[in-house]
This record gives C-alpha cells, sequence and structure tokens, in this order.
C-alpha cells in the first residue's frame, strides 16, 4: 500500500490548508461586508479605492490600504488585513456578484497551487505575523 502526504488527503477532501482557508474567510467576510454592508461595525472599516485622476483601475473594485501601519498587532486588524487580501484577488473574482459563484471562484483561485498538474501560481497569502513589510 503507498503512503500519501496529508496534503494529498486534503486536496482529494478539497480541503484547503490552513493559510489557504484564512485567506477564504477573509476574502468572504470581506464580499459579505461590501455587498450587503452588514455588519455595519465591520463596514465601516473599509474604505473603496478612488484614485485621483481617471485610471484604469478606477472600476477594478480595489479597497484602500490605511497607511502608517507600523506594529504587527496592528496589521492584524481587519481595516488592513482584508484590503490586502482582497486587493490580491484576481479582477474577475473581485467583481462576482452572486455568493455562491464567487465562493466557487475563489476556492477554485487557492486550490491553483496544490494541484499537481498546474503551474505555480502565487495565492494571496496572508501572514499574520508579519505585514510589516506592506
Amino acid at each position: 500500500m503507498k503512503r500519501r502526504t496529508p496534503r494529498t488527503h486534503l486536496t482529494q477532501l478539497a480541503w484547503l490548508p490552513v493559510s489557504h482557508r484564512i485567506t477564504f474567510k477573509l476574502c468572504l467576510l470581506t464580499w459579505k461586508t461590501l455587498h450587503t454592508a452588514h455588519p455595519p461595525y465591520l463596514y465601516e472599516l473599509i474604505t473603496h479605492y478612488l484614485p485621483s485622476k481617471a485610471l484604469c483601475s478606477s472600476n477594478t473594485n480595489l479597497l484602500a490600504r490605511p497607511s502608517g501601519i507600523t506594529s504587527n498587532f496592528t496589521s492584524r486588524a481587519f481595516s488592513v488585513s482584508a484590503p490586502f487580501t482582497w486587493n490580491s484577488l484576481p479582477t474577475h473574482i473581485r467583481s462576482l456578484d452572486k455568493l455562491s459563484t464567487f465562493k466557487h471562484e475563489l476556492k477554485s483561485h487557492l486550490f491553483q497551487p496544490l494541484s499537481p498538474y498546474s503551474h505555480p501560481v502565487p495565492a494571496p497569502q496572508i501572514r499574520l505575523y508579519d505585514f510589516g513589510a506592506i
């Protein structure tokens, strides 16, 4: 009997690794907050990116990143981590309006680097302990 790695089992069960699961949950919460404005306390923490000039990126559904983040503790806040993760998603995923389609496309996007047959595509990574360099 051939031994399999834990990653193989996770892929067969369609489970994401922990770092990708965190990214999935954060993006899902951000999508729900943007599309329903609930919960209000989270909706108040995020703002849409509005460039000063008319640019091609004006309608790409980007979020503004807060400035002045100095500590790792502050960088874990929803107001910092949500825009970072949301903006790292491809435009076609950010622009989806239906929740079920968004979840499916997001999970497919996060699974891409896990497939042994695909080229390595950098997935949006959240390292909750190191946002200082961003």
